[in-house]
């Protein structure tokens, strides 16, 4: 049994989290291509997110936003933008011409949510009595 139950454990520790669409809160889409907003606690690097593409049954391309690395710090959930060129996504000079599905759930952010400012993150203070 102790086997059984150290290797259940080994693969619950895994860094690598299963291949899980990522939540995404916010899409948005131009010529230089695609950002989305996904949740962050505070140690997600744009490295831990990962595109896939592939190609449906009817021809489309299917993106699905994977996460690679859980964020695992404490401090108060924000959304995080997040942007990929199209040559970067491998759709480079076709994205307006090829029909395209994210697969991703998308959520409603809360108050609870807040986007982090575009001069970076303000230091965590904690509050005094």
């Amino acid at each position: 049994m102790k086997p059984c139950w150290l290797f259940a454990g080994a693969l619950l520790s895994l860094p690598l989290l299963a291949a899980t669409p990522e939540p995404l809160y916010q899409l948005q889409w131009d010529s230089q291509g695609l950002t989305v907003q996904v949740q962050s606690q505070g140690c997600t690097q744009p490295e831990d997110l990962q595109w896939q593409r592939r190609t449906g049954a009817k021809g489309e391309w299917q993106l699905t936003l994977l996460r690679r690395h859980a964020d695992r710090c404490k401090r108060r959930p924000f959304l995080l933008s997040v942007h990929r060129s199209w040559s970067e996504l491998g759709m480079q000079g076709e994205w307006q011409t090829q029909p395209l599905q994210i697969l991703n759930p998308l959520r409603v952010a809360s108050d609870y949510l807040l986007s982090a400012p575009a001069g970076g993150l303000p230091a965590f203070k904690p509050k005094t009595q």
